[in-house]
């Protein structure tokens, strides 16, 4: 069984190291997901190249109206910002 890498509810958090108790806050441990997420994509045989990234990304077809206009919007500010925009289908 996979673990998560945050459990909801009070008290628990999972993490390569097992449950944390941390009271009535829920903690999520970001690099301990970067790590089950790195060891899940090697199971699945998944690579960061560029072909096999767009084959998984999602075409967009199914997107509201809304969500089209903030992929509008944040590929705009990050060309106004003089950065790379996240490639997007919208």
């Amino acid at each position: 069984m996979r673990r998560r890498p945050f459990e909801r509810g009070r008290g628990a958090c999972s993490s390569p190291r097992g449950p944390v108790a941390i009271g009535a806050e829920m903690r999520f441990d970001f690099y301990a997901y970067l790590v089950e997420a790195e060891e899940r994509k090697r199971e699945l045989g998944l690579t960061d190249e560029t072909a096999v990234t767009e084959v998984l990304r999602n075409k967009g077809g199914a997107r509201t109206p809304r969500k089209r206009a903030a992929l509008e919007r944040m590929e705009q500010r990050a060309r106004a910002a003089g950065r790379k925009p996240v490639r997007a289908h919208f």
